[in-house]
C-alpha cells in the first residue's frame, strides 16, 4: 500500500516543526542566562535623577514554567518525528503494519493533547500578567534588585522593559522572539493535529485492507467444516 509511505511528509513537516519550536524556546532560556549571570542590570534615565537608575534583568517572581512545558512539548515532537520517520522508512508495502500504525497513531494523539494544553497554559499566563507596568517610583527605591512586584513571565516582563527609557540597550528583538515562539506554538499544534489525522487514516486504511482477507479465512474455515 503506496499510502503508508505518505506519512513521511507529515513527519518531516512535524520535526521541523517541533525543531523551530525548540530552538526559538532554547533562545529565550540563553538569553536570559545571559542577562542574568553577565548585564545584570539595565540602566534607565530617572525624573528624579540625572543619573538615572538601575533596575535588575528579571523580576523577583518570574514564571518560567510556560516556558519548560513549551519546551517539552517541543523535545516530545521532535524525538518522535524522528522515531516515525524511522518507522515509516522501514514500512514494506507487502506487509501488515497495523498495529504499529495504531500505536503511532496514539503517540501522535498524546503529542496532540500535549502540545494543546502547553498552548492553553501558555496563553492564559501571558494573559493574566499582560497588564503589569513597573513602577518607576518603587524600581528607583530598591536600587538595582530584582523587582519585587507581581508575577511575570520574561515576555510580559520584557514588554514592561519596553516601556522604560532604558539606556544602551535594545530589548525589542529578545521581545519579538518571546512573543514569536508563544505564537508559534499553533501552527506546531496544527501540524501535529494533521499527523495525528493523517496517521489514523492510513490507520484505518489498513486496517480494512487487511479485514477482507480474515472474513474470507473464516468463510472458507466454516465452508470447510460444513462440508465435513
Amino acid at each position: 500500500m503506496p499510502m503508508k509511505r505518505s506519512l513521511l511528509l507529515p513527519y518531516f513537516v512535524l520535526l521541523i516543526f517541533a525543531t523551530i519550536q525548540l530552538a526559538l524556546v532554547s533562545r529565550m532560556v540563553a538569553f536570559l542566562h545571559i542577562q542574568k549571570t553577565q548585564v545584570k542590570t539595565y540602566q534607565a534615565l530617572g525624573s528624579d535623577s540625572p543619573l538615572g537608575f538601575k533596575i535588575h534583568v528579571l523580576p523577583e517572581k518570574l514564571s518560567l514554567n510556560q516556558g519548560h512545558t513549551t519546551n517539552g512539548a517541543a523535545g516530545y515532537g521532535l524525538v518522535l518525528s524522528i522515531a516515525l520517520l524511522a518507522f515509516t522508512f522501514s514500512f514494506r508495502d507487502d506487509r501488515d503494519h497495523t498495529k504499529k500504525l495504531l500505536t503511532m497513531t496514539i503517540l501522535l494523539a498524546l503529542l496532540s493533547f500535549f502540545i494543546l494544553s502547553a498552548f492553553i497554559y501558555v496563553f492564559a499566563v501571558t494573559y493574566l500578567t499582560s497588564n503589569n507596568r513597573i513602577n518607576t517610583i518603587y524600581a528607583q527605591s530598591i536600587d538595582g534588585a530584582p523587582y519585587p512586584i507581581d508575577s511575570w513571565t520574561p515576555e510580559t516582563w520584557y514588554k514592561a522593559l519596553l516601556l522604560l527609557p532604558l539606556t544602551n540597550v535594545d530589548l525589542t528583538g529578545a521581545y519579538q522572539e518571546m512573543a514569536v515562539w508563544r505564537w508559534w506554538i499553533i501552527p506546531y499544534l496544527i501540524v501535529s493535529m494533521l499527523a495525528f489525522g493523517w496517521t489514523a487514516i492510513v490507520w484505518l486504511n489498513e486496517r480494512s485492507f487487511k479485514q477482507p482477507k480474515s472474513n474470507l479465512a473464516v468463510s472458507m474455515y466454516t465452508c470447510v467444516i460444513s462440508l465435513s
